[in-house]
């Protein structure tokens, strides 16, 4: 059931429902590259726990926990890393105040660093964390 979104994604990507231009690639660089930059900032070594509880059959309550909280970590970072790629956009715009052909560069980047932070940490890191829960004995209570 959580692939539907996925596959009506792709779906309308593979058949133009969604613009070319939603797609650039500057902004896709700020965003994962600084949200990855972050996470293993702040986790270093724990980050692999994330990849140990998915692969897991039943991880233990340590594991879990510890990915849980490396993954919701992940998706703040993401939404603030959008932020900063929005403040960084309509930097770029103040810039190039005087030739207004160059201001869409910089409200592209203002727009999309925004949308790609919310879908990476709500789209992509959110169904992770829901994962790892299920993957988590329900009856532990622990997770």
């Amino acid at each position: 059931m959580a692939y539907i979104g996925a596959v009506i994604l792709v779906f309308s990507l593979a058949f133009g429902f969604v613009s070319e231009r939603l797609l650039d690639a500057p902004s896709i660089i700020i965003v994962v590259v600084g949200s990855v930059f972050i996470a293993l900032y702040a986790f270093g070594r724990d980050l692999s726990s994330v990849w140990r509880a998915l692969a897991a059959p039943e991880p233990s309550a340590a594991l879990a926990l510890t990915a849980i909280c490396v993954l919701r970590s992940g998706r703040s970072f993401a939404v603030a890393v959008g932020v900063t790629g929005t403040l960084s956009g309509m930097t770029i715009m103040l810039f190039n105040m005087d030739d207004p052909s160059q201001l869409s560069a910089g409200m592209a980047i203002a727009t999309l660093t925004q949308i790609y932070g919310i879908l990476l940490g709500f789209v992509v890191l959110t169904p992770l964390i829901g994962a790892v829960r299920r993957k988590h004995s329900p009856t532990s209570g622990e997770a």
